[in-house]
Order: C-alpha cells, then sequence, then structure tokens
C-alpha cells in the first residue's frame, strides 16, 4: 500500500517524517484484520440471503398458480417515463 494513501486513510498529510514505519506497520495491520473481518461478516450475510421473488414463485406453484417470470429491464420503465414526460404536440 502506497504511503499516500496511508495518510489519506488516517487523515493526515505526508511529509516525510511525520509518520514513523511502526505507525505504517500498524495500519497496515489494521487493514489487513478489517478485510478479513468483513470477508467473514459477508460470508455470514450470504446465508442469510434470499429472493423474494422466488418464494412468491414458490408459493404460487404450491397455489397451483402456472407462473410466468420475465425479467424486467429498468432501461424499458425508464424509456416510458420519458416518453410520458414529453408534450403532447
Amino acid at each position: 500500500m502506497l504511503l499516500s494513501n496511508l495518510t489519506k486513510l488516517v487523515g493526515g498529510t505526508y511529509s516525510g517524517d511525520d509518520v514513523e514505519i511502526s505507525d505504517i506497520n500498524t495500519l497496515e495491520n489494521k487493514i489487513k484484520f478489517l478485510k478479513n473481518k468483513r470477508k467473514e461478516l459477508e460470508k455470514i450475510l450470504d446465508v442469510h440471503k434470499y429472493s423474494v421473488v422466488e418464494d412468491i414463485e414458490k408459493i404460487y406453484k404450491e397455489l397451483g398458480y402456472t407462473v410466468y417470470k420475465k425479467i424486467l429491464n429498468c432501461e424499458y420503465f425508464k424509456k416510458i417515463i420519458e416518453n410520458f414526460e414529453k408534450p403532447i404536440s
């Protein structure tokens, strides 16, 4: 990691003599620890993710309905809104 990036991280400025090597090593170790902790927490969150659409689809199928699902494209709705907002000439 660049020293300038480390100093930005702690909100300081680098003048050469201001930052000691031990401080830099401490910050690097803290950054490594936090990155690893973040990965661990993301793995835990992945276990608890679920899809609402899939749950709704499953329930309707259990009730005997035929489910037609199409993936919606946001650009399609954006175009509709843009056309709706245009004045009628």
